[in-house]
């Protein structure tokens, strides 16, 4: 059940029908339930799978550098653990 926060023109936060609400950063917004995929494991998939996997794996291996390398220009950012 959604939620209506400022009155009939006003954002709302849930889910009504096919269609959920929600605010982000002061934004309110709205958008279509995302359908429902079974995992069809076609080939495509795998293959597409395993590619991500694979670069997965090499960016693991490179994240402290890569840390490194943007500590200099953080900018004063909050830091992701």
């Amino acid at each position: 059940m959604g939620n209506i926060k400022q009155g009939i023109l006003g954002g709302f936060s849930g889910k009504v029908g096919t269609v959920v609400g929600s605010n982000w950063k002061g934004i309110s917004y709205m958008r279509a339930i995302a359908p429902s995929i079974r995992d069809a494991r076609t080939a495509k998939q795998l293959a597409q799978r395993e590619k991500f996997k694979l670069v997965l794996g090499f960016l693991r291996s490179v994240q402290s550098y890569v840390r490194v390398g943007f500590k200099i220009v953080d900018g004063g950012l909050s830091v992701v653990v």
